[in-house]
C-alpha cells in the first residue's frame, strides 16, 4: 500500500498538481459509434465491334460469277478528335460535412446564471448524473457543504432524483452567506415550502412567507429574538418550479423582474435561471460545468511549486457518461505564462512521472493518456477515463471537499446511511418527503386550502414599516398556525422586509 509519506516532497507536488488539474472539480460524466459503409459499385461495360460483309443472295444462288459492284463511295471518316475531347466532365465534389465540435470545445455560458460579482460558478444537471454508476460518488463531492446539509438533508430531499438542476454562485466561496444558491425541482412547490420549513425548524428558525405577484420570499430568523441573524439570505420561489436562496440585497430587482434596458442586472440573471435548461444546450452532454475566474486575486499569497503561475481563469466541464470525458480550460494573464505551464507539463511533469516507479504506477496511465493543448493564453487538458477511474478522482474530490469544510469522514457516512433510509422510506421516490415526514393535512390546511395563506399585499405595495408587526400568518405549505406569536424585533430593526 503506498502512502504520500512515501514519496519525495517534491513528488507528492508534482502528483498533487497533476490529479488537480485533470480532477479539480466536482461530477464527472463516451461518445457515440458512427459506422460508415462505403460500397463503390460502379459497373463497367464493354463494347466490341466487329466487321460484317454484306452477300447478295441472287448472285449466291445463280451459277453466274458474281459481277463485282461498283465501290461504294461513304462520307469520309470523322477526325479523330483530341485527347480528352468529349469525356463528360468530372462532377463537382461535394463539400465535406465540417467536423462536429468535441466535447467541451465550446465555452461555458453559466455565468449568466449567477449574480454578476461572482467569481465562482457550478452547475449540475442532476437528472442526468443521477445515471450513472458513480452518482453517489458525485453526491459526496457536494454534501459537506453547508447549504447541502441545512436545505436538502434537512428538508428530506434527495439531491439528483428530486431537483433537475443545482447552481451555485459566490463572489467569496469561503463566506458562506454570499452564497447564491437555485435549483430547478421536480416536486411541487407546496412540497418545497414544507421542505424548508422542516429544515429552519430543525435549527430553532421560524419562517414567515410573504408573496409579492407570483413570487413566494421568505427569511429563516432565530426563534429567540435574543440570538443574532447571521445569515442575511432570503429564500424566493418562482412559479418555473425554481427556488433560490440569496443575499437581500438583491431582492428589490429580483422583485422588480427583468429589464433589458438594464443590461445584465440582477433582474436579468434571474430571468435566465428560470430558464436552466437552455444554458445546458451549449454543450449537452455535461453533467457538471464549473467556472472560476479572476483566481489571483482571490489566491495572492498562495504559492504554485516549480515556480509556476496560478491562472486566472479555470473552467470544468465533465461529461454526463459512464466513460465520462473531462475537459479543463486554464486561463492565465500572460501568454508567456500559458506557455511554461504546457512546458512543464510535458516535460518536467513527464520526468517527475518516469523517475518515480510508485507515482508512474499511479498517475502514469492517466498522465499518458491527457490531451494538452495550448492557443495563447489558454490551456486546456483533455481526457476520458473509464468507469474505475472516474470513481477514483470522484472519490478524491469528496475527500478533498470534506477537508475543506472540515467534517469527518464518519460523519459523512453518518449522513449518507441517513439519506439512503430516507430514500427507502419514500419507497425510492414514489412517497413525497412530506408523505413520511408529516401527518396528513386536513381540508383546510392543505396547501391552496381555505386558510392556507393569509392575504398578502399586491405586487409593488409598499412593505411592512421597518421594525413593525407583520400580521400573523398561517404556513402556506403546512397550513399550521405558528405555535406562539413572533417575537419582537431585536434593537437594531432585525425585521426584514424583502423590498426595503
Amino acid at each position: 500500500m503506498l502512502s504520500s509519506t512515501d514519496l519525495r516532497p517534491s513528488s507528492r507536488y508534482g502528483l498533487a498538481l497533476a490529479l488537480s488539474l485533470v480532477a479539480h472539480a466536482v461530477t464527472v460524466f463516451s461518445g457515440a459509434f458512427g459506422v460508415d459503409v462505403g460500397l463503390d459499385v460502379t459497373p463497367e461495360f464493354e463494347f466490341e465491334f466487329q466487321t460484317v460483309e454484306l452477300v447478295n443472295p441472287d448472285v449466291e444462288q445463280s451459277d453466274q460469277a458474281a459481277v463485282e459492284p461498283p465501290p461504294l463511295v461513304g462520307p469520309p471518316p470523322p477526325e479523330t478528335p483530341p485527347e480528352g475531347a468529349g469525356e463528360p466532365e468530372p462532377e463537382p465534389e461535394e463539400p465535406k460535412p465540417e467536423d462536429k465540435p468535441s466535447f467541451g470545445d465550446k465555452r461555458s455560458k453559466i455565468k449568466g446564471l449567477g449574480p454578476t460579482n461572482s467569481t465562482f460558478y457550478m452547475m449540475l444537471a442532476n437528472a442526468k448524473v443521477a445515471k450513472l454508476p458513480f452518482a453517489d460518488e458525485v453526491v459526496e463531492i457536494i454534501a459537506p457543504l453547508p447549504d447541502f446539509r441545512y436545505i436538502v438533508q434537512g428538508g428530506g430531499f434527495h439531491a439528483l432524483r428530486d431537483f433537475r438542476y443545482i447552481v451555485l454562485a459566490s463572489p467569496d466561496i469561503r463566506d458562506l452567506t454570499q452564497t447564491f444558491l437555485a435549483v430547478q425541482h421536480k416536486v411541487s412547490q407546496s412540497e418545497i415550502k414544507a421542505g424548508i420549513e422542516r429544515a429552519a425548524a430543525a435549527r430553532d428558525e421560524r419562517l414567515e412567507w410573504e408573496q409579492r405577484g407570483e413570487l413566494w420570499l421568505a427569511s429563516p430568523r432565530p426563534r429567540d429574538s435574543t440570538q443574532p441573524d447571521r445569515d442575511p439570505r432570503w429564500f424566493v420561489l418562482l412559479p418555473e418550479n425554481v427556488a433560490m436562496y440569496v443575499r437581500q440585497e438583491f431582492l428589490p430587482q429580483i422583485v422588480a423582474g427583468p429589464d433589458a434596458k438594464k443590461g445584465k442586472t440582477s433582474g436579468n440573471f434571474v430571468a435566465n435561471i428560470a430558464r436552466m435548461r437552455r444554458f445546458t444546450r451549449q454543450e449537452p452532454r455535461a453533467g457538471l460545468q464549473l467556472v472560476l475566474s479572476d483566481m489571483r486575486s482571490a489566491l495572492k499569497s498562495a504559492r504554485l511549486p516549480y515556480d509556476l503561475d496560478f491562472p486566472d481563469d479555470l473552467e470544468v466541464m465533465a461529461e454526463a457518461s459512464r466513460t465520462p470525458e473531462i475537459v479543463v480550460k486554464l486561463g492565465y494573464v500572460e501568454s508567456g505564462q500559458a506557455k511554461k505551464a504546457a512546458t512543464f507539463w510535458r516535460e518536467g511533469l513527464r520526468d517527475i512521472i518516469n523517475g518515480d516507479l510508485r507515482i508512474k504506477f499511479v498517475a502514469g496511465s492517466i498522465y499518458s493518456s491527457t490531451e494538452l493543448e495550448r492557443d495563447g493564453r489558454q490551456v486546456t487538458l483533455r481526457n476520458a477515463f473509464d468507469e474505475a477511474q472516474a470513481k477514483m478522482i470522484l472519490g478524491l474530490l469528496g475527500d478533498m471537499s470534506r477537508k475543506m469544510m472540515r467534517r469527518s469522514a464518519e460523519e459523512m457516512a453518518q449522513a449518507k446511511a441517513e439519506r439512503d433510509a430516507m430514500w427507502k422510506r419514500r419507497g425510492n421516490g414514489k412517497l413525497s418527503p412530506s408523505e413520511v415526514l408529516e401527518p396528513p393535512q386536513t381540508e383546510s390546511s392543505r396547501p391552496g386550502g381555505p386558510g392556507s395563506v393569509t392575504e398578502s399585499p399586491p405586487a409593488g405595495a409598499p412593505p411592512s414599516p421597518a421594525g413593525g408587526p407583520r400580521p400573523p400568518a398561517t404556513s402556506p405549505a403546512s397550513g399550521r398556525a405558528p405555535s406562539k406569536p413572533a417575537p419582537k424585533a431585536p434593537a437594531g430593526g432585525a425585521d426584514r422586509s424583502p423590498v426595503d
